[in-house]
């Protein structure tokens, strides 16, 4: 989480020098030599480092392991976008990353994505704001060029398939290829069985399942959707991917929703591959649908662009990029924001820029289509109101607030659910920092909601605010881990059930319309 101030201009300005790149530092030898070599040399580099404001130039040394002068100049520039990476994230170079690591962001170490080279993992599904469509994703550590998925509704009889494309990238010395296919003409509320892989290769064991969305012109329908923030690939998130795997497996949520920092990879990619594999139960099941938080902004977010299929629903939403969408899931639309670029300094989201311009257009669009999704729901990472003992909730939250909250206002937004901070709260409804009403029946302004509690240790357990203010549901505040659950019943009441990690109910609000 970032701590500091948002106008960090050198931190801007190495996000430039890196931003000019076309690509990372490649790969400068294949086999150990090199790899050993900067690990040993990093090893004492750390060891002997005194003056931690001199990790620059130490690291800058390990740059002469290149093979010529352009590529040590292409190490040096990644030495100085990594460095401001990693206090961008309140981070410490020498003593949050190891020297085998340190050098596999250098690309002077190689990792790899998987331990077989042809086996399908970390599946996951996904929308694409298209009713009948599905997009299906997996890795290998080897490439195959005919990935397929083998589908049916009948279990034992997969007699339709469809081929995709491939991609991969190589920051952090990644190995691996992402696989993505989409589903057509699937129709809606249908259960499909179904395999991936490579017919030439190897055939995932088991076979899995997946229910294709429901109607988007049914408002009088029961929406289930999971709405969480800031999970990652430790043993502290293991309550909640176990609770949301469960979930979905009973068909008790129908979609899941990340609004942000996802994996805590923080540059180190094989953490993703972790994270990816250990959600794999829930996602391979239903959809998985992440927007970014400021934990995915290194190698300027090209793994989040590329290991989800996100600008196919952007593409779909007219926003053309998966860094924000929309899409609609039964009765609710959903609005996915974007406060990350430029370390949180969100220029895009000032007026007469594409984002606002979008997101403007987006809303517009929905108040107007009540009759088909009543209820309208924004997800985005940062906060825009928020009582923990922070700058984020200060600061920070106003400036996103002057943004886009006379937006969210003008267009009757019912709910916005954010991460960020890892604790839970709600306001009452509330505009302008004005509370509007003290309950949630035919309220006139909206509620927002903090739900980064899906697990991740930092800064857990900080403390609210003592004193705060008249919108804020000042007993229903939680420093404990969880997950949220939105029902969306008709277009009479949308519910937000608050779950902790031992799947006790300690909260719950439901906004009504009549």
């Amino acid at each position: 989480m970032m701590q500091r101030g948002l106008l960090a201009a050198g931190l801007l300005l190495s996000f430039l020098a890196f931003a000019s790149l076309s690509f990372p530092v490649s790969a400068l030898s294949d086999s150990d030599e090199y790899c050993s070599k900067c690990v040993a040399n990093t090893t004492t580099l750390l060891k002997d480092l005194e003056d931690p404001s001199k990790i620059e130039s130490s690291l800058n040394l390990l740059c002469n392991l290149a093979g010529n002068k352009t590529e040590r100049q292409k190490c040096k520039d990644l030495v100085k976008s990594l460095i401001s990476w990693v206090e961008a994230e309140d981070l410490v170079l020498e003593k949050d990353y190891s020297p085998s690591e340190i050098c596999a962001m250098l690309s002077f170490c190689q990792t790899q994505c998987c331990t077989t080279p042809y086996w399908p993992e970390q599946i996951h599904v996904s929308i694409t704001g298209v009713e009948g469509e599905m997009i299906i994703m997996w890795t290998t550590l080897e490439l195959t060029k005919n990935p397929t998925v083998f589908y049916g509704t009948d279990s034992n009889n997969l007699n339709l398939k469809a081929t995709g494309t491939y991609d991969t990238y190589h920051f952090c010395g990644w190995n691996g290829w992402i696989y993505q296919v989409k589903l057509t003409n699937l129709g809606t509320n249908t259960r499909f069985y179904y395999k991936v892989g490579d017919p030439q290769y190897e055939i995932s064991l088991q076979t899995l399942v997946f229910d294709s969305s429901p109607p988007t012109n049914d408002s009088s329908q029961t929406t289930k959707v999971a709405i969480f923030g800031d999970m990652d690939a430790t043993a502290v998130s293991d309550y909640t991917v176990s609770w949301l795997s469960a979930l979905a497996w009973k068909q008790q949520i129908g979609l899941m929703v990340h609004a942000g920092d996802i994996s805590y990879s923080n540059g180190y990619e094989p953490i993703m591959d972790q994270y990816l594999r250990k959600i794999e139960v829930a996602a391979s099941r239903v959809p998985y649908m992440p927007i970014v938080g400021n934990h995915e902004i290194f190698w300027d977010f090209v793994p989040y662009k590329k290991r989800f299929a996100n600008l196919a629903v952007g593409q779909n939403s007219a926003s053309n990029t998966s860094m924000f969408y929309s899409f609609n899931f039964g009765n609710v639309h959903f609005v996915a924001y974007d406060c990350e670029e430029y370390f949180g300094l969100a220029p895009d989201l000032q007026p007469g820029n594409p984002q606002y311009d979008w997101l403007e257009a987006d809303l517009q669009k929905a108040n107007a289509n009540r009759g088909q999704q009543p209820w309208v729901v924004l997800f985005g990472h940062r906060p825009l109101y928020c009582t923990a003992l922070s700058d984020r909730c200060t600061t920070e939250a106003a400036r996103y607030r002057s943004l886009i909250e006379p937006l969210i206002h003008k267009y009757q937004v019912d709910l916005v659910v954010s991460g960020h901070n890892h604790n839970y709260e709600r306001t009452y409804p509330v505009y302008n920092n004005q509370t509007v009403a003290f309950n949630y029946d035919n309220p006139t302004a909206t509620t927002y909601v903090v739900a980064g509690t899906a697990g991740n240790k930092e800064g857990h357990g900080s403390a609210f605010s003592s004193t705060p203010p008249s919108w804020s549901v000042a007993n229903e505040r939680y420093s404990i881990f969880g997950y949220t659950v939105l029902t969306a019943k008709g277009n009479s009441s949308l519910e937000l059930q608050f779950f902790d990690e031992t799947q006790r109910l300690q909260d719950s609000f439901s906004i009504t319309r009549s």
